[in-house]
C-alpha cells in the first residue's frame, strides 16, 4: 500500500494553534482557526494527529489484507484497539 509522501516526523501543536513536524521544526501551518481560541486548538490537535490517524488506518487495512493466525474476534479487537489510540489521540484524552 502507498505511503503518505508529506512532511515526515512527528506533528505537533507548538504554541497553542500552529502545527510543526519534530524533530525538524518543520512548519506544518502557521495558525489554524476556530470560533474561539479552544475550538482553534482542538482543530489543530486533529490536523497534528493525521498522519498518525493514517498510519493506523492503513495498519489496519494491511492487517486484514494479510494472512493472519487468529479468530475474526482478534482481527476485530486488533482494529478496535489502533482505531481507538489514535482516536483518543486526537481528543487529548
Amino acid at each position: 500500500m502507498e505511503r503518505f509522501k508529506g512532511t515526515k516526523g512527528e506533528w505537533v501543536v507548538s504554541g497553542g494553534t500552529s502545527i510543526v513536524s519534530m524533530p525538524y521544526q518543520c512548519k506544518i501551518t502557521n495558525s489554524v482557526s476556530g470560533w474561539s481560541y479552544d475550538e482553534a486548538k482542538a482543530n489543530a490537535q486533529l490536523i497534528a494527529t493525521a498522519p498518525r490517524m493514517l498510519e493506523a488506518l492503513i495498519s489496519i487495512v494491511d492487517y486484514w489484507n494479510t494472512t493472519q493466525r487468529g479468530s475474526i474476534n482478534d482481527h476485530i479487537n486488533h482494529s478496535l484497539n489502533l482505531a481507538e489510540k489514535v482516536i483518543d489521540e486526537a481528543l487529548r484524552k
